[in-house]
């Protein structure tokens, strides 16, 4: 397998820049995910490292190797696409032994790689079906199969799941997930499904108009996000706008429209009257009749201006001063007040994010 290092890499389009200074490094062996919103670069990304874009800058890295001006076929990368790319007229197995016919292996090698790939794949006894003769899941599994058969430095995946169901979808995550695992192979791999990026990644690189806005692992970027974008693409949030008007006991206090709220320091470095952002989760906040004793509480009083029923969840829209809006997750066995009741909402100021306002 290969580290994969993006150094500084554009791709512009006469005055319009698709990547805008890209750099990344990837480990050997790990699963990256480009997220983020369509159009904000990822699979351009994604297309610069297979070969198939020439950038307008920069450097891409396999391993000790600067590949930025080699072919494709000189990469030693595959690359699996959203509708799979499956050959039509070819078998299970001539799908899958395609590259190894390429390389002209021996007729009893390819037999028995293809034989291996589909025990791998849990799909053996369909060497013989054609393509259409498969659901969309097995198709999938046939092009991730074909993609390996002769073992890449590097994987490439362009949101191969979307063409799926929501529980096929799923099902396939965890498949990918394990059989990328099980064979150490350096992946990148492009969504624009959150919960997809958070379920299958080692890490995220989070990307918004053609730049990264954050990268991190799943859990780093859920709890503590860098910026407004980043916080409110993965997962769902509440902000509060406001400004910071000073600190004190380890927290800085931000003037809302709610009254004066509080958020841990951490590592932010907030001067006086500086308009910023607090966010918090939704399954952070609760209903309760008073703030935290020790004053280490964030409360907000509203009144709920809508309820929905999720399954599992029970989801709050609470209605505060300056028409402020605050989304409250509750479990379903959870006491719940009626619309139009007056509730109080609190939350650990060592949940509040404060970001910088844009």
């Amino acid at each position: 397998m290969a580290t994969v290092r993006l150094d500084a890499l554009e791709k512009r389009y006469d005055t319009t820049a698709a990547v805008a200074g890209v750099t990344l490094d990837i480990a050997d062996g790990e699963f990256l995910t480009l997220l983020g919103p369509s159009g904000c670069g990822k699979t351009t990304t994604l297309r610069m490292i297979a070969g198939f874009i020439a950038p307008s800058a920069g450097r891409v890295w396999i391993g000790a190797n600067d590949v930025t001006t080699q072919p494709p076929q000189h990469r030693d990368v595959n690359m699996v696409f959203q509708d799979y790319a499956l050959f039509p007229h070819l078998t299970v197995a001539e799908n899958i032994a395609f590259g190894l016919v390429e390389r002209r292996a021996p007729r009893a090698e390819r037999a028995r790689r293809v034989a291996e790939l589909l025990e791998l794949v849990r799909l053996p006894g369909h060497e013989a079906r054609y393509p259409s003769e498969l659901s969309g899941g097995q198709q999938q599994r046939v092009a991730f199969a074909r993609a390996i058969a002769h073992p890449p430095r590097v994987l490439l995946m362009d949101e191969p799941l979307g063409a799926l169901d929501l529980k096929l979808r799923e099902a396939m995550q965890e498949e990918l997930r394990r059989l990328q695992r099980q064979l150490g192979i350096t992946t990148v791999y492009v969504t624009h499904d959150q919960v997809e990026a958070m379920r299958m990644s080692d890490r995220i690189a989070v990307m918004n108009q053609g730049r990264v806005e954050q990268l991190g692992t799943p859990e780093a970027i859920y709890e503590r996000p860098a910026t407004e974008f980043a916080a409110g693409f993965v997962g769902s949030i509440n902000f509060l706008k406001g400004r910071c008007v000073g600190h004190e006991d380890g927290c800085y206090i931000v003037e809302t429209a709610a009254g004066r709220l509080r958020a841990d320091t951490g590592a932010a470095r907030i001067a006086g009257a500086t308009p910023v952002t607090l966010a918090v989760r939704p399954e952070h906040l609760r209903l309760d009749t008073a703030a935290g004793a020790d004053g280490r509480e964030n409360r907000v009083d509203g009144q709920v201006a809508a309820s929905s029923f999720l399954g599992n969840l029970v989801q709050l829209v609470v209605r505060a001063a300056g028409d402020l809006e605050l989304r409250v997750e509750l479990r379903a066995g959870d006491r719940r007040p009626p619309d139009g009741a007056t509730v109080s909402v609190s939350w650990p100021t060592a949940k509040t994010v404060l970001l910088p306002s844009r």
